[in-house]
């Protein structure tokens, strides 16, 4: 009996061959049948219509025999009539061929040569076992096969009400497990009223080779299935080698690990497609959990600082009695590290909502020049307090935009706060906005301390902090610059930086402008 920490350990080779092993419930299980199914169906119709071919062309061929036999049986009985007259044993001797008329011997050459003539035919035609019944024109039975009983017979004469009798009227018959196939034909003899020739032959050969060909169909359709369902289960399997090769990297995947990648071999559209969707679904997740990790870390490493000076605090001023003046400094110091986690913490809700929920902003059209000049007024209070000048360089005109004013002027407050942080007590920033290509441009330059061509592409990286030597009682917490280039980007635009050591920065700001 296993307990329930090693219930939980199953080895992946087990979990692979229980999901993708030859299951009834499996898609590819289900794919395969589907597609014998419905080769199945197709099979089924194809024999069907072929059953039903050779069907109706074997009867179309017997049909025209039968139509040969009647019309060489109508024309030696209109030769012998015309030698012997309307003689009934005339008629049997044709249908027969015994006891010839012994009044026709006068004419022995004549009847000679066609009876010559009818003994070929016979044989050729293969009428010996045909069934052979002449009826009269008043109606009678005036030759009949010696094989035709009468009951048959009587079926023959019923047979001749189901019909127009102006033309060939062939019928099956059915008698005492006999199945028949009759042609019924209207002839005249010496100018007299029209006889009516029945012949009859079996259907015996062709109901045999219906039934061979129809068990051959029934017993090859099972076999074809089976075969058409192992041949599709293969080259579905072949198909399906890629999704088993996804989820099979799935399975292996896990926080541990986001490296795993499916190998793009395969040269079928949708495959490549889905193996090119999975593996960047997971170079994503990957981007996105050492985002995370870096995140949390980086997270922690910034609060861990006034933790520690809050704590530092609080015991020493606890390690003894103090006067109030040494509580109150306690006291204050925690509260300014209170206020700076609080703004951190702050900072960083609001980086979740700008990556996340894209409708934090409250977007509208209005005139971006006159909300930048509005922003360089209102920024001339932080300049004038280190004494830096800020000057607004752009000739007065409309460049329509839309975005969130709440949202951009903290960008350009971030922007306008780096660089009175890092320029020197008398230097400059410079204010300007051009358009160009359906864009505008906000340019933000001072001549402080620059930023080297390395940490460029790092300041808009969340809690990077570089120390450019110049000396501030701001302590930032390294947010300021993720925050404006994802409020820039959330309105469609980007943020770049150019600078030197020494010689200043430039931040470039471009948005959309409203057409």
């Amino acid at each position: 009996m296993s307990s329930h920490g090693e219930s939980e350990v199953i080895p992946h080779t087990f979990i692979y061959s229980e999901r993708y092993g030859m299951k009834f419930n499996s898609f590819k299980f289900r794919l395969s049948l589907l597609t014998s199914l419905v080769l199945g169906v197709v099979l089924l119709l194809y024999s069907y219509f072929l059953y039903w071919g050779l069907s109706v062309a074997l009867y179309d061929d017997l049909d025209k025999e039968l139509r040969t036999k009647a019309n060489a049986t109508v024309h030696v009985l209109g030769l012998y009539l015309k030698v012997a007259g309307d003689s009934p044993r005339v008629v049997d001797y044709v249908i027969n061929r015994i006891n010839f008329p012994e009044d026709v011997d006068a004419r022995l050459e004549i009847v000679s040569k066609i009876d010559y003539y009818w003994t070929r035919q016979f044989e050729k035609l293969s009428m010996q076992d045909d069934l052979m019944h002449l009826i009269s024109p008043s109606g009678s039975t005036l030759g009949r096969s010696k094989r035709l009983s009468n009951d048959l017979r009587q079926i023959f004469i019923e047979e001749l009400k189901h019909g127009d009798q102006t033309s060939p009227v062939f019928s099956s018959i059915r008698y005492k497990n006999r199945y028949l196939r009759m042609v019924s034909v209207l002839c005249s003899f010496n100018d007299k009223a029209p006889y009516i020739l029945q012949i009859a032959v079996s259907q015996k050969p062709i109901i045999q080779l219906l039934k061979s060909r129809l068990l051959a169909i029934i017993t090859s359709i099972p076999v074809i299935f089976l075969l058409t369902f192992a041949i599709g289960f293969f080259f579905v399997s072949q198909l399906m080698r890629p999704v088993l090769e996804v989820t099979k990297a799935a399975d292996a995947i896990s926080h541990r690990d986001l490296s795993l990648r499916v190998p793009a071999r395969y040269t079928d559209e949708e495959m490549r497609r889905l193996v090119a969707a999975f593996n960047d679904m997971i170079a994503r997740l990957e981007s996105s959990f050492k985002h995370i990790e870096e995140f949390s870390s980086q997270v922690a490493h910034e609060l861990r600082t006034p933790l520690a000076i809050m704590r530092g605090e609080s015991e020493l001023a606890l390690r003894k009695d103090r006067d109030p003046e040494e509580y109150k400094r306690v006291i204050r110091i925690n509260l300014e590290e209170l206020a700076r986690m609080l703004k951190t913490v702050e900072d960083l809700l609001l980086l979740a909502r700008l990556d996340y929920k894209p409708e934090i902003f409250k977007k509208e059209s209005f005139d971006f020049y006159v909300f930048y000049r509005e922003v360089f007024e209102q920024a001339r209070v932080l300049a004038d307090g280190k004494g830096i000048t800020l000057e607004f360089v752009s000739s007065p005109q409309q460049v329509m935009v839309y975005g969130d004013k709440h949202h951009l002027r903290r960008l350009f407050f971030n922007l306008l706060h780096n660089a009175v942080k890092f320029t020197h007590v008398g230097g400059m920033i410079k204010m300007s906005l051009k358009t160009q290509s359906g864009k505008l441009w906000a340019h933000i330059v001072d001549n402080g301390v620059g930023i080297s061509l390395e940490d460029q592409s790092k300041v808009f990286n969340r809690f990077f902090h570089k120390d450019q030597g110049v000396v501030t009682d701001e302590a930032g917490s390294g947010l300021g610059l993720s925050i404006a280039i994802a409020i820039a980007r959330g309105h469609g635009g980007d943020i770049s930086v150019h600078s030197q050591p020494g010689q200043g920065s430039d931040f470039f700001l471009s948005l959309p402008m409203v057409t």
